[in-house]
């Protein structure tokens, strides 16, 4: 009888861990394309100007930089997640995400014109673009993507995994993740035309730089919840 009741009780307890184990779907990977529909750059003139894109001689570009008066650009990129939303009884879990963006053009010494500079990322809600997002306070920083240019097809890749993860629990309704490019010290000055260009999302998928538009990928799956 003693025996019995051990073995009573240890299938309980296998049966009660069998129940709590929560369902995982396998690992997938999506490379989002930027939405050119909400893309675009700043110029912080009075007043400010937005613009989808510049066209360069390669394609159509964002700006961040200083534009022919000194003032100051910022770029910023939208991607849609609303295709890999969980349903009701799950949650999204992502395991990776890479921001890439690829160079199409540095004009005169961003850089190093004045001062040593980089270009940051930084993740925010911008919604649809207007002016009043040149410096709308971001959510978090998403670290430098470079301090150097003029290698026209590079490709500059920033890991974003944390600030995405924490981003999407702060908000279940979240269908956009949107990025603001900025140079470091980026006040309006004496830099004219001192820009460095990334590809645009508006660069056509029939063009020969297609694949060098902003890319957004992400690696993910589901728990039940």
């Amino acid at each position: 009888m003693k025996w019995i009741m051990l073995f009573m009780l240890a299938g309980m307890l296998l049966f009660g861990c069998d129940n709590d184990k929560k369902d995982i779907t396998p690992s997938k990977s999506l490379a989002l394309i930027s939405e050119k529909a909400f893309d675009g750059y700043i110029v912080n003139s009075s007043p400010r100007i937005v613009y989808d894109y510049r066209t360069h001689t390669l394609g159509k570009g964002l700006n961040v930089g200083w534009d022919g008066n000194g003032y100051a650009m910022r770029a910023f990129l939208s991607f849609d997640i609303s295709d890999i939303l969980p349903t009701d009884n799950q949650n999204l879990i992502i395991e990776n995400a890479e921001l890439k963006v690829f160079e199409l053009n540095t004009n005169m010494l961003p850089f190093d014109g004045d001062g040593n500079r980089s270009i940051s990322a930084g993740l925010l809600n911008y919604g649809t673009l207007d002016e009043s997002d040149f410096n709308m306070e971001t959510e978090s920083d998403c670290g430098v993507i470079t301090n150097w240019g003029y290698n026209v097809l590079k490709e500059y890749p920033i890991n974003v995994t944390d600030e995405i993860k924490s981003h999407l629990s702060s908000d279940v309704n979240i269908v956009r993740i949107q990025f603001r490019l900025q140079f470091s010290n980026d006040d309006n000055c004496d830099l004219t035309n001192a820009m460095f260009t990334i590809f645009s999302g508006e660069e056509q998928e029939s063009t020969a730089y297609n694949e060098y538009r902003p890319i957004l990928e992400i690696t993910y799956h589901y728990e039940d919840k």
